[in-house]
């Protein structure tokens, strides 16, 4: 399993049921683009019930096209690892992130994104958003613009003009609440 099921399955009650918008043509693409990679480690059903899992829809949006859907984020102390999913819950890529190094890892990615050039955007691009997600304070970043809006934050990449919004999931209430 990816770590997308693992998060997804063992986290499926806690996410709120809020419609996300359609994503447009980058979606269908997915479908057929799941290799497995061998060197992409799965996350064991106990450590999700020790550590946090932190829930966001994401879009992104660049030149001509646009991706929507969740952003499943564990986080294990030194690393995080994450993946990005359609609205269907097909996984896009999955990545770790290692905060001593702070360098992204991407564990696997969709073949339409599979790229050298686009995987190096993709590697700093993701690791700018995990440090503006988890550090509020951090705004400053060169070659990347940020903009924070009530809950949602969105980082810009300058130089590539793709633009990356973040909102949180509320959590649904529980019965006894």
């Amino acid at each position: 399993m990816t770590v997308a099921t693992h998060i997804a399955a063992a986290d499926a009650s806690a996410v709120c049921d809020a419609p996300l918008s359609t994503s447009t043509s980058i979606s269908h693409d997915l479908a057929a683009t799941q290799p497995e990679n061998p060197d992409a480690k799965c996350i064991d059903a106990d450590s999700l019930q020790s550590s946090p899992t932190l829930h966001y829809t994401f879009r992104i949006d660049l030149k001509g096209a646009s991706f929507s859907g969740l952003l499943l984020l564990h986080d294990e102390g030194e690393t995080i690892n994450g993946c990005m999913i359609n609205e269907f819950g097909v996984s896009a890529l999955d990545f770790s992130y290692n905060k001593r190094k702070r360098k992204v890892k991407l564990l696997r990615v969709a073949k339409f994104l599979d790229k050298w050039y686009i995987r190096m955007t993709l590697k700093r691009d993701i690791g700018v958003c995990l440090r503006t997600l988890s550090d509020p304070a951090d705004l400053a970043f060169k070659g990347y613009s940020v903009s924070r809006e009530s809950d949602s934050v969105t980082i810009i990449n300058l130089k590539r003009k793709i633009s990356y919004s973040f909102t949180p999931l509320a959590p649904k209430p529980t019965k006894d609440s």
